[in-house]
């Protein structure tokens, strides 16, 4: 999962910037979607997919102002990290095989 995170955040960095990615970071990592995402798996102890991912990075309004694709699939990419860092560590739900599946089917959709 590093591994195609780290590779799509540079690919995004190289298009718009170090500034641009670190602001993006920030709007997913105190976005209610972000809350919302990894308290329904604390409560339930279920996995998000990555349709969850996206659809929930599609929710961040600073997200959704950028009417593009590349700051969608960024933003759900961010999310599986902060998830996996915050929860998935702790809980041990999905392993990293399962990650880099996440990873690459979010990850698709940004040709």
């Amino acid at each position: 999962m590093e591994i195609i995170y780290n590779s799509n955040r540079n690919k995004f960095i190289g298009l718009y910037g170090s500034e641009k990615f670190e602001k993006l970071y920030r709007k997913v990592n105190d976005s209610q979607a972000i809350y919302k995402l990894t308290g329904y798996t604390v409560n339930t102890g279920l996995p998000p997919t990555a349709s969850d991912f996206i659809g929930s990075a599609n929710t961040i309004p600073y997200v959704i102002s950028r009417f593009n694709l590349a700051a969608s699939v960024m933003a759900s990419l961010i999310e599986l990290k902060i998830w996996n860092d915050t929860v998935n560590k702790h809980r041990q739900l999905v392993s990293e095989d399962r990650l880099r599946v996440l990873a690459e089917q979010i990850s698709a959709r940004w040709i």
